[in-house]
Parts: structure tokens; sequence; C-alpha cells
């Protein structure tokens, strides 16, 4: 989804593993005189490691 960062802060919940990430970055975005609320973002899943950095990818390890 892409849309200003506070639409997507609002649209989220609490633990859905999604994050607005701006797009260009907030301090790109200031320079232009757009306030981080105001910026463009989308949103990102993040991973999800139950076990360890590598559970996720490989099967054999515990």
């Amino acid at each position: 989804m892409v849309g200003i960062y506070d639409d997507l802060i609002a649209a989220g919940v609490k633990g859905d593993n999604i994050t607005p990430h701006h797009i260009p970055s907030n301090a790109r975005m200031q320079l232009e005189g757009v306030s981080r609320g105001d910026g463009i973002a989308i949103n990102m899943e993040q991973p999800y490691h139950s076990r360890g950095l590598f559970s996720d990818f490989s099967p054999t390890c515990p």
C-alpha cells in the first residue's frame, strides 16, 4: 500500500508486522518542506523469525 505516512500509521494495527517507510526518505522530504506525517510512504512487511535468524530459510536449523 502507498499513501501518506500518517494515514498508513492510522490504518495499521499494533503487532501486524506492517511498517510504513518513507519513499523518498523522511530526511529528504523535510529538505523540501514536507513534514514527517505528510510524506509519501509504503507499507513493508517486517520479517518474523521465530527460532533464530535462519529458521525461516532452512529446515535443518534448530
